[in-house]
């Protein structure tokens, strides 16, 4: 591929990190420039590739093929736009960004031929250091519901114990007490789980925000240095 035809960054304020050879998380702050990475089309076809995309069409020396771009909040561009390499085709929003690149069949390719590293980086150290701190706060939240139950099944043996030795001479009873008391166990059993599924997604997403500030926070100020050198 000569180095007219090599694909520039999506993200020139930002970075872009793969996950995968064909997929690409595109990062950078609110408001900031998403770039088409070729001369091209853009068009909507009949069945979008993703929600809130942008699709357009490349000629290249290794033949047509189609950027992607999903989850755009802010598109400057319509069907039919003829666009050059570096227009800007919309804005980041809140939402995260995926880059692919996909052929005439609709087929996601490998996307590192068609740029020169290091425009698109692999996960970061500092990504990892994130997947560790979740994976950490994963085990936390397993750990003490494990104890927990095992406290309570340990309560609630000596307890059920107690309750059949009372109640041995009325055995109908006792049936039907047990039952009652299982039906209540499982449903109470099954709210706990959800609250605490709901309490590990709202500490994970306040972990990965947290994240994120901090690299919007180191990437503005390599900005700045930039821009001062």
């Amino acid at each position: 591929m000569s180095w007219e035809s090599v694909f520039i960054s999506p993200a020139p304020f930002g970075e872009m990190k793969y996950s995968g050879e064909k997929e690409v998380k595109l990062i950078s702050y609110p408001g900031s420039k998403i770039a088409s990475p070729e001369d091209g089309v853009v068009y909507e076809p009949l069945k979008p590739f993703c929600e809130k995309s942008i699709h357009i069409k490349h000629n290249t020396d290794k033949g047509v093929v189609s950027s992607v771009f999903c989850g755009v909040d802010n598109k400057f561009v319509s069907n039919g736009d003829r666009v050059k390499k570096n227009t800007t085709i919309g804005q980041y929003g809140d939402d995260k960004v995926f880059y692919y690149i996909i052929n005439e069949e609709g087929k996601k390719v490998n996307i590192e031929k068609y740029f020169t590293a290091p425009v698109a980086s692999r996960v970061s150290k500092d990504d990892k250091e994130l997947e560790k701190k979740k994976e950490e706060l994963k085990k936390k939240f397993e750990d003490e519901n494990n104890n927990k139950k095992k406290n309570k099944d340990n309560e609630e043996g000596m307890e059920n114990l107690f309750i059949n030795m009372m109640l041995l001479p009325f055995s109908a009873v006792n049936s039907a007490t047990q039952k009652a008391k299982y039906e209540h166990g499982k449903k109470k059993e099954e709210q706990d789980k959800k609250d605490k599924e709901e309490k590990l997604k709202k500490e994970t997403e306040k972990l990965e925000k947290k994240h994120q500030k901090e690299k919007n926070l180191q990437e503005s100020i390599s900005r700045i240095k930039n821009l001062l050198k």
